[in-house]
């Protein structure tokens, strides 16, 4: 009796036994698959990702990261300098300087003063102004056109030549040029980004004169006062320079400018009276310019 119910509780033993172990296996054999669906060896691009998922399924991908975009302005300190691109400026800039008439000759041809030299060959005046450009920067030069306008220099003078007779020359003139600036950058030195440039053009001169016999003749055929001749003349004649300076950055895209430049604006000439008048006169003279100023740069 005892031995049968020994092999009862063996037989039940050994049932319970396959039953584990076939429970085991399944186990397994579902949990192998599982485990193999959800491991990723290397990232999945979006495209290859498909149909619904949740935050947390992305957990543990590479993240790439995306560079912000350079704030406009602040890409470099001058000009964008690194760039392949081309950017476009605009400035303008006061200037503190004089205003040169030298070495006036007497071209007069015929009449009374030919001959005779100048009495005042060279005046010199004061001048401030501004100056307007537009322009173009890569890497480290830039090309830009600019104009300034120079106006009422006096050259009134008593006598005009050395001769016996008197003239009384009153002349204003007026200069307008068109120039072309060729600019090359160095590298910064500190804060400061200083460069050098040199410049051509074209200068346009309008002089305006009146002359008149300041004292009688002898002979009492001329009174003092008379006018001679009020007469109009313009030229146009070749200008070129060179300059030095440097900018600093105030704003994003704002500069300050601190230079110095010469600029030689070729030559006035200018006839107060006509060729067939009782006294011809013509004159001929260099204009130039040399000073310094301060500007404001502004890069688009």
């Amino acid at each position: 009796m005892l031995h049968g119910k020994k092999q009862t509780l063996y037989t039940k033993l050994k049932i319970y036994a396959w039953n584990g172990f076939f429970s085991l296996g399944l186990a397994i054999s579902f949990a192998a698959p599982a485990q193999a669906y959800f491991t990723i060896e290397a990232p999945l691009k979006p495209s290859e990702f498909q149909g619904e998922a949740e935050p947390d399924d992305f957990k543990g991908l590479e993240e790439v990261p995306v560079p912000k975009p350079a704030l406009k302005g602040y890409e470099h300190q001058d000009y964008s300098r690194a760039s392949t691109r081309f950017r476009h400026y605009a400035r303008g800039r006061l200037n503190f300087g004089k205003l040169k008439l030298e070495r006036i000759n007497n071209k007069t041809s015929s009449g009374d003063q030919a001959g005779f030299p100048i009495f005042i060959p060279e005046i010199t005046k004061d001048f401030y102004g501004i100056e307007l450009a537009y322009g173009y920067a890569y890497q480290h030069f830039r090309l830009e056109g600019e104009t300034i306008f120079f106006r009422h220099l006096d050259y009134n003078v008593n006598p005009v030549v050395l001769d016996t007779t008197s003239l009384d020359l009153k002349s204003e003139i007026c200069s307008y040029n068109l120039l072309g600036n060729l600019y090359y950058d160095f590298t910064h030195v500190f804060a400061f980004e200083p460069y050098i440039f040199v410049t051509l053009g074209l200068a346009m001169h309008h002089v305006k004169s009146d002359i008149a016999f300041s004292r009688a003749s002898d002979t009492g055929d001329i009174v003092a006062g008379t006018l001679l001749g009020t007469r109009s003349t313009a030229t146009l004649a070749p200008a070129w320079g060179f300059g030095l300076g440097s900018r600093y950055r105030i704003l994003p895209n704002w500069y300050i400018d601190f230079f110095m430049r010469y600029l030689s604006m070729g030559f006035v000439k200018w006839k107060p009276t006509d060729e067939d008048a009782s006294r011809p006169l013509k004159l001929k003279g260099d204009y130039s310019f040399q000073g310094f100023g301060i500007g404001l740069h502004y890069l688009f």
